[in-house]
């Protein structure tokens, strides 16, 4: 008979089955089957859900597992080792576990080319990874090493090639552009000693930034979206400002909120900004980042923009894709 494998990564599938005693206390899951013929591998001993699936022996579960981590020194390795040492060793109910550790920056890739090369390929197995913005520790376990040594996607689904096979929509053919146009005077262009396109974009910069141009463009994205834009889908529609730097993004934040002030729109309009890191400015030398902004964490900042009141989100490099608004 074939072994039956268990791979756990939260092994929450698993407690969502379980049964209680009487006194409340759960048991873990009543798997059918032999004897040990299932077997436990743990990809992720580090999350605080991967031992409870071992606290207590079950008769179909084999007591050896295989537990696979990217070094020795991680932290929740070693609570987790500790976890299962307690199990073993308590009063009551001693479990009988015998792990087997990997550790390793890419154990998985090797488990699965070893697996794949003795078994052949499959024609009715296809294996799809999908993510906007894989962590380092995600492309240690599941990308490989370019030239340098530095962990690479394996894959790339580029932006431009989902827009273009409609999985996801081009933003740039819908926004309503602000032109803003100045011309560099003779004087700079006639001066050799003068590099015209840094001095373009140093101007530009300087303009696009300055409080005049931040307010008038403030008060014509914010009347747009209140008189034309804020009726649309039954009242509920909302709106994303792209900006071209997390500089941008701050200030356009601030700017948006004192106009709002002044115009009284605060009950009909609150705003977010969402940036990475922390922006230097003027008024913040040692720098703010998007939490300090908006009294949300990154995490939390989705679900709080669906609530209804927030209608306008100012992006600098995040949420341009992907968001599921």
């Amino acid at each position: 008979m074939k072994k039956k494998w268990l791979v756990i990564v939260t092994v929450l599938l698993l407690f969502s089955c379980s049964e209680q005693k009487s006194n409340g206390e759960k048991l873990p899951v009543e798997l059918k089957g032999h004897a040990r013929e299932v077997k436990l591998i743990v990809l992720a001993p580090g999350h605080f859900h991967a031992n409870l699936i071992q606290k207590r022996s079950i008769p179909q579960v084999n007591d050896t597992v295989h537990v696979y981590a990217c070094s020795h020194d991680d932290i929740g390795l070693n609570q987790y080792l500790s976890a299962i040492e307690s199990f073993n060793v308590r009063s009551e109910e001693p479990t009988q576990w015998q792990l087997k550790l990997y550790t390793g920056d890419d154990f998985v890739r090797e488990e699965i080319e070893r697996s794949a090369k003795a078994r052949g390929q499959q024609s009715n197995i296809s294996f799809f990874a999908f993510t906007a913005t894989p962590k380092y520790k995600t492309l240690q376990v599941f990308g490989h090493k370019d030239a340098e040594g530095k962990p690479q996607p394996f894959h790339l689904y580029s932006m431009r090639q989902a827009i273009e096979e409609g999985f996801i929509l081009d933003v740039l053919k819908n926004y309503t552009t602000y032109e803003l146009y100045f011309k560099l005077t003779k004087a700079i262009e006639d001066d050799p000693n003068l590099n015209k396109k840094k001095a373009a974009k140093a101007i530009g910069k300087f303009v696009s930034l300055h409080p005049y141009n931040l307010a008038q463009k403030t008060e014509i994205i914010i009347e747009h979206f209140k008189q034309i834009v804020s009726h649309k889908i039954g009242g509920k529609a909302k709106a994303m400002l792209v900006c071209g730097s997390r500089l941008h993004a701050k200030r356009y934040f601030e700017e948006f909120n004192k106009y709002i002030k002044e115009k009284g729109y605060q009950n009909d309009i609150k705003i977010l900004v969402a940036f990475s890191g922390k922006v230097i400015d003027d008024n913040t030398p040692d720098g703010v980042s998007e939490p300090q902004m908006t009294g949300y964490s990154e995490r939390e900042l989705p679900e709080i923009f669906d609530r209804e009141e927030y209608k306008i989100l100012i992006v600098a490099d995040k949420y341009q894709t992907g968001f599921d608004q």
